[in-house]
Parts: structure tokens; C-alpha cells; sequence
């Protein structure tokens, strides 16, 4: 695409080097509408790559999360008890979404075999004592063996089999006191628990991973898309010196005004494909969306027209994108906790621009309101102003250079 864009311009050279007419000075706005219809008739796809790769990124972690949680996890039952408060924790088992049965085994030695062929993520094993020990007052334990390789798959599971079991031993433990001690069966579940928990899950009820890893995940994607596009046409020229005639100031401005009116734009369309393709809310502001979104779109474009003033080709550029894309969105906050992170990679994400977009754009989406919205926003169009200042000092020395 980008070697499409410099020979486009080559070719274009001529028509690029503008002329002044009547001693009238080229303003940014010019040089800006100018380089939108160059983009439009010669190098559309730098604009329709800020679209075209985060939808796909909409359409396959869209379908990915599609279920919203894991389910089906491969389990094996080793019921060495085989009596009917066993039977009845096999069955709780079976009936669970959350997990597929593959297998009924009869020794531990034929469970530790599965588990580590990877057959099974999941083993449940009932001992034999199991019911002598319920049946005599006493606790009887199972065990439930997990493959740890996959913390997901592990969490779920252990959530999940907590439930069961702690609804098995409520029953149980509610038939032993109505049968020994007499207690009438509307106190037994007083007695059994006298504390009890009640949950209400707010904003994603449902704990969706498509709500909380598609929307970071585009823009993700957006911001590399953007961050390459818009390098692209200053790299140009930066190499090709069309626009040297005219102020840097001016030039860095007018080259970059296309991917900030195009890049809003085509932000608010994913948000909007998100809202109506995978039903995730859209709770929020229009106003407050546009607001920190616009003010990221103007740092990612100007901290990349600075940047890539240092790069000899865009490949190499490229290369550097895609690299520092995974540590930014990992070292973000969108996923690890910034608060459980360690000092020093506490302050590396405390410099990275995505940390106060990401968050802010899927807090609006989900809860309606995120709590350093503007602070975040003036921060980002700050450091947008600054970089401008820099590529405009950066274009003035590569002109100098012969």
C-alpha cells in the first residue's frame, strides 16, 4: 500500500508542488483539501485501511466472544464412590453448559493419564469413603484436578464447580439436619447458611468477554491503522520535499488533516458497527465519545508524523508499529490492572497514549461515564499540539539537508 502511495506521488511531483498565485501564501486548509483529493483519487486505501483491518477485527473477536464465556470444557468423572450422593454430583455435572463429559474413568492412574495427553482440561474424582463420611456427620472431600496451562479455562471451571458443589452440600447438609435433629425444612436453610451473599453485577452482567475485550481490541487496531496511514503521507514528504515552498508549520498541519477528519469519522462508524452487529450498549455521551476519541486521533497522528521523521523506510517503520503494538495494548491497563502492576511498568504506561483512550472509550460504552474524561482529553490534545511543533522543527532540518 505505501509503496503504491510513493509512486503515486512521484508521479504527482508536479502537480504537488503548488504554485502561489498573486503572492498569496498556501494555508494549511488549502494544503489540507489538496491532499484529502489527492488521497481520495490517487491512495484511497490509506484511508479505507483505518476501516478495512478493524472490521475485520469486529467480525472475527466479535464471533470469537460471540458465547460471551467459556463453556464445554472437556471434563472426565472418576467416581470411585458410586452411591447416590455421588450419582447426583455426576449428574449436577453433566447438566452444566459449562462443561462437556468425555469420560467416566475408575482409577486416578487412568485420570492422570488423560489430563496429561491433554484429553481433558478437567477431572472430578469422588472417593470411595465419600459417602460413609456424609452419612456419619463428617466432611467429606472430593477432589477436582485442573490443567493450569490455560488460566481462563481454570477460573471458569473452579467458579463454576464451586457452585455445583456448594449447592450439592447445602442439600445435603439440609436432609441431615431435617433427619437427625427434626428441624422443620424452612429453618434448615437458615441454619445451614446464616450468612449469605447478594450479588449484583453491574454494567456486565452477563461477565461477557466480548464486552470487555472487543471494543479495546478495535480500537487497538484503529490506532495501528491510523499510526501507520498518516505516517505514511508524512514520510512522503518528508523523502519527496513537495510542499518545500511552504511554511513546515502549515505543511504538517494541511498533510495530517485528512486522517483527523477521516479517522473521526471512521471511529465513530466502528463504534456504531459494534453497537448494531454484536449488540454491545452504548451507553455513553455521543458528545463525550467524539470528545476523547478526536483528541486521540489528533496525538496518534502528529506523535507518528514525528516519529517516522526518524526511519529511513517505511518497512522498517512498519515493522517498529506492529512490534510496539502488543506492549501497548498489554501495558495499557485494558486488560492487566494498571493499579496490579509493578512501579516500573506502572510508569511506562502512564506515557503510553492508548492508556487514556481504551478505557475511557469502553467505560462510556458499557457504564455511560468514565471519571478523568477531560483530564484525559486535554492531556492527549496537549501532547498532540507538542508533537505538532516537533515534526514542524523536524520537516525544517531534513529541508536543510541536501
Amino acid at each position: 500500500m505505501y509503496y503504491y502511495y510513493y509512486c503515486s506521488q512521484e508521479k504527482n511531483k508536479v502537480s504537488l508542488n503548488f504554485e502561489k498565485s498573486g503572492g498569496e501564501i498556501m494555508t494549511f486548509i488549502k494544503i489540507g483539501l489538496l491532499e484529502l483529493r489527492f488521497i481520495l483519487k490517487k491512495t484511497p486505501r490509506l484511508l479505507l485501511g483505518m476501516l478495512i483491518f478493524p472490521f475485520i477485527y469486529l467480525m472475527l473477536y466479535g464471533f470469537l466472544f460471540d458465547k460471551h464465556s467459556v463453556d464445554k470444557v472437556p471434563m472426565i468423572i472418576c467416581d470411585e464412590s458410586q452411591t447416590a450422593i455421588s450419582r447426583k454430583i455426576t449428574r449436577e455435572f453433566e447438566d452444566s453448559e459449562n462443561f462437556s463429559i468425555i469420560g467416566y474413568l475408575t482409577t486416578e492412574e487412568e485420570v492422570k493419564a488423560f489430563l496429561n495427553e491433554k484429553k481433558a482440561d478437567l477431572a472430578l474424582i469422588i472417593p470411595n469413603d465419600f459417602s460413609k463420611s456424609t452419612n456419619s456427620g463428617h466432611s467429606a472431600r472430593i477432589l477436582l484436578e485442573i490443567n493450569g496451562d490455560n488460566l481462563i479455562v481454570s477460573n471458569i471451571s473452579i467458579s463454576i464447580a464451586q457452585d455445583i458443589i456448594n449447592k450439592i452440600s447445602s442439600d445435603v447438609g439440609g436432609f441431615l439436619l431435617e433427619k437427625r435433629q427434626g428441624i422443620l425444612p424452612n429453618t434448615v436453610e437458615n441454619k445451614i447458611h446464616p450468612v449469605k451473599m447478594q450479588l449484583r453485577m453491574l454494567y456486565n452482567p452477563l461477565l461477557s468477554y466480548q464486552y470487555y475485550f472487543v471494543i479495546c481490541l478495535i480500537m487497538m487496531s484503529f490506532q495501528t491503522s491510523l499510526f501507520i496511514s498518516s505516517s505514511a503521507t508524512m514520510f512522503m514528504e518528508y523523502k519527496l520535499k513537495n510542499l518545500i515552498n511552504y511554511n513546515a508549520f502549515d505543511t504538517v498541519i494541511g498533510k495530517l488533516i485528512p486522517f483527523w477528519l477521516g479517522g473521526t469519522f471512521i471511529y465513530i462508524m466502528l463504534l456504531a458497527l459494534i453497537n448494531i452487529i454484536w449488540k454491545i450498549p452504548f451507553r455513553g455521551s455521543l458528545g463525550e465519545i467524539i470528545l476523547i476519541g478526536s483528541s486521540f486521533i489528533f496525538l496518534v497522528t502528529t506523535l507518528g508524523s514525528f516519529l517516522v521523521s526518524y526511519f529511513e523506510n517505511m518497512l522498517t517503520f512498519y515493522r517498529f508499529t506492529i512490534a510496539s503494538s502488543v506492549i501497548i495494548f498489554t501495558l495499557s491497563g485494558t486488560t492487566w490492572p494498571i493499579q496490579s502492576m509493578p512501579l516500573v511498568i506502572k510508569v511506562i504506561s502512564n506515557v503510553i497514549p492508548y492508556t487514556y483512550f481504551g478505557n475511557n472509550v469502553r467505560n462510556l460504552m458499557l457504564i455511560g461515564h468514565t471519571p478523568h474524561l477531560y483530564y484525559d482529553s486535554i492531556g492527549l490534545f496537549s501532547f498532540g499540539i507538542i508533537f505538532i511543533f516537533l515534526s514542524a522543527y523536524r520537516m525544517k532540518k531534513i529541508r536543510m539537508l541536501k
